[in-house]
């Protein structure tokens, strides 16, 4: 089947979905108000109450949701099963569990000052349950964190051999990934402090995010480190502390840009 057909498909069906499922959720379910003020609005410290235009917005909650593991999975998945089953449970689990999941616990946190989901459960259940919560949430993030930083790092090292037989150097994608990361904060800093429109720095900095990826082959980053399993392991460390570094910047320097790229 010719992919063009499957692409347009499943963007009709969540096109609908969002109109109609969607607007269920935000009318009925949630019944969510334009006009009570957000927590990023009320509070607004310039660090993690930050308010975002809707396009920086969208760009954010779409970078969290499709990370390496929803892509991963269905690839998995494709490979185990074949492509429909994989397809029919990408379309209806986006919709109807991972819709509901990510918008409940969007409406849930901005109803309680931005709170992350286990301060909102010690507010709303009893201690028992609350510690309970915890240690899922300290495994779960411990697992996905592993994963994820095992997923990227392995990609920073030796070759990768696509599909087309073409070849590409692990030194490239840490290359392309790097600088990739330095655009956002370029960008975040011009819309702070020079007043760019968001509009605007996007025109500027999308097209780079390719030139980045271009520019990656021929400028390539290797760690001084021959066996490959310790450089594995050493890029590993550098995005764990990447990733402490980040967790602490103020919103506007580098999530929101990163998100909106």
């Amino acid at each position: 089947m010719n992919i063009l057909f499957i692409i347009i498909g499943s963007g009709l069906v969540l096109l609908i979905a969002y109109f109609t499922y969607g607007s269920f959720l935000s009318k009925k379910v949630f019944k969510l108000d334009d006009k009570k003020v957000t927590p990023a609005v009320e509070i607004n410290d310039g660090v993690d109450y930050v308010p975002a235009k809707k396009g920086m917005l969208l760009g954010q909650h779409f970078s969290a949701i499709a990370a390496a593991g929803p892509i991963n999975g269905p690839i998995l998945a494709s490979a185990m099963f074949g492509w429909a089953p994989a397809l029919f449970w990408v379309l209806l689990g986006s919709i109807f569990i991972g819709g509901a999941h990510d918008m409940g616990s969007l409406v849930a946190s901005i109803r309680h000052k931005a709170r992350s989901i286990t301060e909102v459960i010690r507010i709303n259940v009893s201690n028992r349950a609350w510690i309970l919560f915890m240690i899922f949430i300290w495994i779960a993030l411990v697992y996905i964190i592993v994963a994820f930083t095992d997923i990227t790092a392995s990609s920073f090292v030796g070759m990768l051999t696509l599909e087309s037989g073409e070849i590409i150097n692990g030194g490239a994608i840490a290359s392309s990934s790097i600088m990739y990361l330095i655009l956002p904060i370029m960008m975040g800093l011009l819309i702070k402090f020079a007043k760019v429109k968001e509009s605007i720095a996007l025109f500027i900095f999308v097209p780079l995010v390719g030139v980045c990826i271009w520019a990656g082959q021929y400028l390539p980053v290797t760690l001084p480190i021959a066996d490959l399993l310790s450089s594995q392991k050493a890029w590993s460390l550098i995005i764990l502390l990447y990733c402490l570094i980040a967790s602490v910047l103020p919103m506007w320097l580098l999530l929101q840009p990163r998100g909106a790229l």
